[in-house]
């Protein structure tokens, strides 16, 4: 009846004007807008690689799962008690598996529509399909069958409004683009049922076939196909997924879809009147794989390489010459998070950084016993070329290994490590004080138990000796005294009102700790009116730094999940406790060593005549009297167009993205009038031994960081000129920030820190991925607590 050009005017006379209040349009979009509203730029699941930035055909593969009829007859009969279609519930069972792989609670999938609203189009060939983003919201920890019902309600006002082509809503909305991804969403979903009818040409029997493209137009897509028997019952699904080989090895893929199938048994087999929150979809090794794969992947984005490789021939050789070299490559792709690096791959092109290079250094050190360092990496950044710098330089002093120490072999006293020791100390001379606190709170969409919340923190204090150590000194002394995990509490605030959950937290995260003699960890759990919680786990700074956090809540969310199966956790042993580590520091640091002494010359020289003040105009005198500091924090921001300036001056000048903040931030200080000699101090990891990675503690270092601004360099000279300092520093941050006071015994003051009275730190911001937080399959975002103190000046 009509042709597919009838068809494009229709639609366009249809649709009408957008800025009509009473077209087609207008109503959809208004609709659009609101289901949208606030939506995450992206689905972040646990790739094997980080996303490409630039265009370009996405090379992609399949696998596939079968379902039992069984579970398909359960799945439709769920389907029929709640009013929903067979797809409603397939995609319930989606968004099960998507936030158990650590998508979040707020998740968008798209999926296809024929898009051919009228009968007329019906038997016309022709372009028609569209594609709507369908939006689900798991937060408040929902039933089964409260999820399918918020699936229903969600889908049926979505195919109320299917007539707006995809490209006009983008247009509209201009979400947040990236030429590596789909816009709203990257997972694409659809169920179908197989097709009984066979095809025939001329009369001859045919079977139609697919052609392997080996593309993905989108990450994933998740595809169910239902079959039925002869007699026209459920006989089974067949499970697809599609997925995209720049982001995900087989194996992934393979996971992802079985995740798929068991939240599909699970929607079929387990009441509707179930919570979502007691729905267990993964073992404990496939969450931690899960969790390393997150972390990896937050670390890998801060400073995607943005141009495509173009390999020299030697960059085409896969065989290494030298075995260490084979190892090293492996070392390169496991912190690269990539399947292979070749040998003459440069690292920062590859996606690398300086955090990532400091960990890369760490497994060098473990895996061939090289003393590597971070500048190493930047001079040589290929696998070949550091294997080439590492050989070629001399053997420098063996240093002490680090190995569990024996309780029976334990000293009486153990000491503390130097930055325990200073925190110690200040406590002593400051007096009672909020300003060491480490606050982690952590906002849960509905109620814990608490009985298995107390079991699980007694679970990871047993694991994290730090955790129940207490510190008290004789002869003015102080030292470690590990107790018993027994006395791990959790205290339970119910029916906080909702308009005071957030001052009660920050108030108890203000509570002072007396590390003498209480342990260093308290818990408060706040049982919001609307039904939601605030956990607030206080730790003092002596037995936590910021890497510890994630740890800590990775440990937490599995130990709650194994006792609320009254089960004790499976996790590996700690390869050492934090003990340990203070021993092996003190022998590492010992007077007679030529570790101590390397590291001592070099300080001494960087820090020669640094002024002992950086002069601001301050608004008031500096206190002279020690005592917790009042604090307060101001923000602003900075385009988008800036942040990739800074990029490619950070590239152009091979340095970091934190060199480059820290020659702006010198910049601005000299603006200020602090002189062209400042002085800066940065905070470092300090977990120089692989050993440590996992383990809860205070290892966290600060480097005093020079730049000398005089002779009026030119701003890239300046970079240069942070970077070959930051590099030098960051080579030495193994000495404790105190040693290094006490042995250049700069002139003292109690109302300022030593050496520098400006810290300045660049990090990633909390993206949904890293924010995003559960315990025991409770969705939760991790927040903040202003403590009102301020540790520096500035």
């Amino acid at each position: 009846p009509v042709q597919y050009a009838d068809y494009a005017l229709w639609q366009r006379d249809m649709l009408g004007d957008p800025e009509d209040p009473d077209s087609t349009a207008h109503e959809q979009l208004a609709f659009w807008r609101g289901a949208l509203d606030g939506v995450p730029a992206e689905t972040r699941l646990p790739a094997d690689r980080p996303r490409p930035t630039e265009p370009g055909q996405r090379r992609g593969a399949a696998v596939t799962l079968d379902l039992d009829a069984g579970t398909h007859r359960g799945l439709t009969a769920l389907a029929r008690a709640r009013r929903a279609t067979f797809f409603m519930v397939v995609r319930s069972a989606l968004s099960l598996a998507l936030r158990a792989a650590g998508a979040g609670s707020d998740l968008v999938v798209g999926t296809p529509v024929a898009g051919r609203p009228e009968e007329a189009l019906h038997e016309l060939v022709g372009f028609f399909v569209n594609t709507l983003a369908l939006r689900t919201d798991l937060s408040g920890d929902p039933t089964l069958g409260e999820l399918v019902g918020r699936v229903r309600d969600a889908d049926l006002a979505a195919f109320a409004h299917e007539d707006l082509p995809f490209d006009l809503l983008v247009e509209d909305l201009n979400p947040e683009r990236s030429l590596g991804r789909h816009p709203f969403f990257q997972v694409m979903v659809s169920a179908r049922t197989a097709q009984d009818d066979p095809y025939h040409l001329g009369g001859i029997p045919a079977v139609l076939d697919g052609a392997d493209l080996a593309t993905a137009k989108f990450d994933l897509s998740f595809d169910c196909l239902e079959l039925f028997g002869t007699d026209g019952e459920p006989d089974g699904l067949r499970l697809g997924l599609q997925y995209a080989t720049d982001l995900y090895d087989e194996g992934t893929a393979l996971l992802l879809l079985d995740l798929f199938r068991r939240a599909l048994t699970a929607l079929a087999g387990r009441p509707d009147g179930t919570p979502l929150g007691r729905v267990d979809l993964l073992t404990d090794e496939e969450r931690r794989g899960l969790d390393r794969r997150h972390q990896a992947l937050a670390e890998a984005r801060r400073q995607r390489a943005g141009a495509r490789k173009e390999p020299r021939d030697g960059d085409r050789t896969r065989t290494a010459t030298d075995p260490r070299e084979e190892i090293l490559r492996g070392l390169f792709a496991e912190i690269l998070g990539r399947e292979e690096v070749l040998p003459g791959e440069n690292f920062f092109k590859l996606g690398g950084h300086s955090l990532l290079a400091g960990k890369l250094t760490n497994r060098i050190r473990g895996a061939l016993g090289l003393q590597a360092a971070i500048r190493d990496v930047f001079l040589a950044p290929s696998p070949r070329q550091l294997l080439r710098r590492l050989g070629e330089q001399e053997a420098g002093p063996a240093r002490p290994v680090l190995r569990p120490v024996p309780e029976e072999v334990r000293p009486e006293r153990i000491p503390l490590s130097y930055a325990q020791r200073r925190l110690w100390f200040l406590g002593r001379l400051e007096g009672p004080s909020s300003a060491y606190n480490a606050p982690v709170v952590l906002r849960l969409d509905a109620m814990p138990d608490a009985v298995v919340l107390e079991a699980a923190l007694r679970d990871v204090t047993e694991r994290h000796e730090v955790l129940r150590t207490v510190y008290p000194a004789r002869d003015g002394e102080p030292y470690q005294r590990v107790v018993d995990a027994a006395g791990t509490r959790v205290e339970v605030e119910e029916r906080t009102p909702v308009g005071e959950a957030r001052a009660r937290a920050t108030d108890f995260a203000r509570t002072t700790i007396d590390v003498t003699d209480e342990l260093p960890l308290r818990v408060r759990l706040f049982g919001v009116e609307d039904g939601t919680a605030v956990l607030v786990l206080l730790v003092h700074h002596i037995a936590t730094d910021g890497w510890s956090v994630d740890r800590l809540l990775a440990d937490l969310d599995l130990a709650y999940r194994a006792r609320a199966e009254g089960r004790a956790p499976d996790w590996e042993p700690l390869p050492v406790q934090y003990a340990d580590y203070t021993l092996w520091q003190r022998d590492l640091l010992d007077a007679g060593h030529d570790f101590l002494g390397s590291r001592l010359a070099f300080w001494r020289t960087a820090l020669d005549g640094a002024p002992a003040e950086t002069r601001l105009p301050a608004d008031r005198p500096r206190s002279t009297e020690p005592g917790q500091r009042r604090g307060a924090v101001v923000t602003t921001e900075v385009d988008a167009g800036v942040h990739r300036a800074l990029g490619g001056l950070a590239r152009a000048q091979r340095a970091t993205f934190f060199m480059v903040v820290r020659s702006a931030l010198s910049l601005a200080l000299r603006a200020a009038g602090a002189g062209s000699d400042l002085v800066v101090g940065t905070p470092v990891a300090g977990r120089p031994e692989e050993a440590l990675h996992d383990l809860v503690g205070f290892f966290v270092n600060t480097l005093a960081l020079r730049t000398d601004l005089s002779g009026d360099p030119t701003l890239g000279e300046l970079v240069g000129r942070v970077r070959d300092a930051d590099l030098a520093a960051f080579a030495h941050d193994d000495l404790p920030f105190d040693l290094l006071v006490e042995d250049l015994n700069p002139e003292r003051s109690l109302g300022r820190h030593p050496f520098f009275q400006v810290m300045v730190s660049a990090q990633t911001a909390g993206e949904a991925q890293d924010t995003a937080r559960g315990l025991g399959g409770i969705p939760g975002t991790l927040d903040g607590a202003d403590l009102a103190t301020a540790k520096f000046d500035l």
